[in-house]
C-alpha cells in the first residue's frame, strides 16, 4: 500500500482484533444503549469553542469489537462489482452503512470511495514488510529500536520487531482505509456480497468513519502537527476512538440475533489470533491495540457536551493521560515542562515514553494495580538513548516528572522497585531526586533472556478502560465513574470483570452509589 514504506506502519493504524474485556470475548456488564433513529447536527462548526459539559452528564459506550475473518481458501475473494477507483456512487451493498455513518457523525461524504475485498495472501502484502526490502538505514533504526526496547524491558534478547509486527498485522488486521489511494480494503473469504455478515458490515462502518475524517477533518494534518510522539499517540487514539464510537453504535443497533452472531464469531476469531500471536511481545501488541481501547473514552465523553466531539479535532488531546481520564482534557491539564536528559556518546534517539508504556514497564516488577497507581501520577517524561562508541551498548538517560509531590514519591518508589528487578547487565541507577526523577540504564544485549510484562497486566489495562467507559455511561458523572472505577479495580479480579454475573453487577452498583454520595 502506498501509505507505507519500509517498516513504517500505515496511519491510522490498521483495524486490529481487540482481545480484551467485553470485546470481542465478553459483553459489557450492563446493556448498551441502542442508538435512536434520526440524525445529530447537520454539520460541524469547527470554530474553536470552550468545552461546556451539559448538566455534568457524559456519554460513554462500550469497547470496539474488531474481528478477523480467516480466509479458508487460496483463491482471490469476491470483489465488489464496481472496480472504479473513483466511483460516483456507493456500491448498493454498503450504501446503507454510508447513511448510518453520515447520521451518526453529522457530516456528509463529499464523494464515495471504492471498497475492495481481498483474500489473506493479497491483504497480507498490504500490512507486512519483507525484511529483504529494508535499506541499511532502516536496519540500523530497527536494531536501535530493539536495543532501546531491551533496555526498558519491553523486548527480550530474541525479539525480532519486524517479524513480530508482521505476525501481528498478518493475524490481527482485518481492514484499513488507505489515505493515499482513498479506498477501503477488507480482508475476507466471504464471496457473496449480498449477504455481508454483521462483522464485515461493522468493519466497513468503522473504515467509513476514516473516510469522513479524511474528507472533512484533515486528520493527516492533525497528526503531522502533533507536538512530539506522545501527542501523536493521543491523536491516533482520538481518530480511532471516533471510528470505534460510531462502529459500536452500529453494532448495538442490530437485531439481537445479529449482535449474538457478532460476539460468537468474535470469540472464535480472538482464539485464532491469540494462537497466531502468542510469541509477540506484549509491548508490540498493546501498541497496536491501545488506541481502539482508550480513544472511545474521550470521544464518548465529549459527545454530550455542548461543544460535542468536534471540539476534540479543534483542540486535540496532548497526551494519553488526557484520553485515559477525560477530566484532564476538559480541565486543560497539560503535560509538565521537562528537559531532555543528556547521555554520553552518539545520540541514537530522543523521545517520550508516556503513561501507557510507563505502566507496561513498571508492571514487569509489581502488581498491575500498584503499577497503575504509580503510572497515573505521570506528568511528563523524556529520554535520550546513545552509544559511547560502536562496540558499546545503547544506554538510556530517562527523566520523569509527576503531577505533584505525592505522586512523585510514589513513582520514584515504583521505579526503584523496577530497578531492583532488572537484569544486572542493565546496570540501572535511580537518582534520589524526585523533581525530576532521573533513571539511567543500558541494553543488556541479545544474549540475555528477559521476562516480559505478563498477559494479566495487559488485561488489567484493557479491563480498566472498559470499566471506566461503562461506569461513565451508567453513573452519568465522570467524577463518580472515576471514583467507582478505582474501587472496582481494587476490589474485583480481572477474571470476574471479564465474565460479570449478577452478584458482580450488584457490587459495581454499590460502588457507584457510594461514590455518588462522597
Amino acid at each position: 500500500m502506498s501509505d507505507t514504506t519500509g517498516v513504517h506502519e500505515p496511519w491510522p493504524p490498521p483495524h486490529p482484533v481487540i482481545d480484551a474485556a467485553y470485546g470481542p470475548r465478553f459483553r459489557p456488564p450492563v446493556p448498551p444503549p441502542v442508538p435512536e433513529p434520526g440524525g445529530r447536527r447537520a454539520g460541524w462548526d469547527l470554530t474553536p469553542i470552550e468545552p461546556t459539559p451539559r448538566s455534568s452528564r457524559w456519554l460513554v459506550v462500550f469497547t470496539a469489537i474488531c474481528v478477523l475473518f480467516a480466509a479458508l481458501g487460496g483463491y482471490l475473494a469476491y470483489r465488489f462489482v464496481s472496480n472504479d477507483q473513483n466511483p460516483t456512487s456507493w456500491d448498493p451493498r454498503v450504501s446503507t452503512l454510508a447513511v448510518f455513518v453520515e447520521r451518526e457523525t453529522g457530516l456528509s461524504f463529499t464523494r464515495p470511495v471504492r471498497v475492495r475485498f481481498l483474500n489473506d495472501a493479497e491483504f497480507d502484502k498490504l500490512v507486512t514488510d519483507e525484511a529483504s526490502s529494508l535499506s541499511d538505514t532502516e536496519r540500523r533504526e530497527i536494531a536501535d529500536d530493539e536495543a532501546i526496547g531491551r533496555a526498558f524491558g519491553w523486548y527480550t534478547g530474541t525479539t525480532d520487531v519486524v517479524e513480530q509486527k508482521n505476525q501481528l498485522n498478518s493475524a490481527g488486521v482485518l481492514a484499513l482505509y488507505s489515505f493515499a489511494s482513498r479506498e477501503i480494503v477488507v480482508r475476507t473469504d466471504e464471496p457473496n456480497a449480498a449477504t455481508l455478515s454483521a462483522p464485515i458490515r461493522a468493519t466497513i462502518t468503522h473504515e467509513m468513519v476514516h473516510v469522513i475524517q479524511d474528507q472533512h477533518l484533515d486528520v493527516r494534518k492533525l497528526q503531522s502537527n502533533a507536538k512530539g510522539e506522545e501527542q501523536a499517540r493521543s491523536v491516533t487514539a482520538l481518530i480511532e476512538g471516533h471510528a470505534v464510537y460510531v462502529e459500536r453504535r452500529y453494532i448495538f443497533s442490530l437485531p439481537e440475533a445479529e449482535q449474538q452472531a457478532f460476539f460468537d464469531y468474535a470469540n472464535k476469531a480472538g482464539d485464532e489470533v491469540d494462537a497466531a500471536t502468542k510469541d509477540v511481545a506484549p509491548a508490540i501488541t498493546t501498541g497496536l491495540e491501545a488506541p481502539y481501547l482508550t480513544g472511545p473514552i474521550l470521544v464518548a465523553a465529549a459527545a454530550l457536551t455542548k461543544a460535542g466531539i468536534e471540539q476534540l479535532f479543534v483542540r486535540p488531546p496532548l497526551a494519553l493521560d488526557q484520553v485515559l481520564d477525560p477530566r484532564a482534557y476538559f480541565s486543560e491539564d497539560a503535560p509538565e515542562t521537562i528537559d531532555a536528559p543528556t547521555e554520553t556518546g552518539k545520540i541514537v534517539e530522543k523521545g517520550t515514553i508516556g503513561m501507557v508504556r510507563l505502566y507496561l514497564t513498571l508492571a514487569t516488577a509489581m502488581s498491575p494495580q500498584e503499577a497503575w497507581e504509580a503510572a497515573a501520577g505521570w506528568g511528563n517524561d523524556s529520554y535520550t538513548a546513545a552509544r559511547a562508541d560502536e562496540k558499546s551498548p545503547v544506554c538510556v538517560s530517562w527523566n520523569l516528572v509527576a503531577d505533584s509531590e505525592a505522586p512523585a514519591k510514589t513513582l520514584h518508589s515504583a521505579l526503584s522497585k523496577w530497578a531492583s528487578t532488572r537484569v544486572k547487565q542493565s546496570a540501572v541507577t535511580v537518582d534520589p531526586s524526585t523533581s525530576p526523577i532521573k533513571v539511567r540504564f543500558c541494553d543488556p544485549g541479545t544474549a540475555i533472556a528477559q521476562t516480559l510484562v505478563a498477559e494479566t497486566a495487559v488485561y488489567y489495562f484493557y479491563t480498566r478502560a472498559n470499566v471506566l467507559e461503562a461506569l461513565i455511561e451508567n453513573s452519568g458523572s465522570l467524577d463518580v465513574a472515576a471514583c467507582a472505577t478505582d474501587v472496582v479495580m481494587r476490589t474485583e479480579t480481572v477474571a470476574n470483570l471479564q465474565e460479570p454475573d449478577d452478584a458482580l453487577r450488584g457490587r459495581v452498583a454499590a460502588a457507584v452509589s457510594a461514590c455518588s454520595k462522597s
